[in-house]
């Protein structure tokens, strides 16, 4: 397999925004291990990691029409993962003082 390049990275973004479900899934393989982490680090809950991640995907699946491909996806995804938790967080937060 060929080193991923910003190239690369270009072409499966234009890819993923015209709505390929191959290239989806292509940027599932490259980022959802790190993402899962981070999430881990974040909620402490494999389940609850889990399920954002799938949270995390499901909003680039849907706003994939306004990815722009010369901009950072990775910034992009990582923070679209680190609001996803946070959100999450103060829902669980609020449920509690409740």
């Amino acid at each position: 397999m060929k080193p991923f390049n910003a190239t690369d990275e270009r072409d499966l973004l234009v890819k993923l925004r015209d709505g390929d479900e191959t290239a989806f899934e292509q940027v599932y393989q490259i980022y959802s291990l790190t993402l899962h982490h981070i999430l881990m680090k974040m909620v402490h809950a494999e389940e609850v990691a889990d399920d954002l991640l799938q949270d995390v995907f499901l909003k680039i699946w849907k706003s994939r029409k306004n990815i722009d491909p010369d901009q950072s996806f990775k910034g992009y995804i990582f923070i679209t993962a680190k609001l996803t938790a946070l959100k999450y967080l103060r829902h669980i937060s609020i449920e509690k003082q409740v």
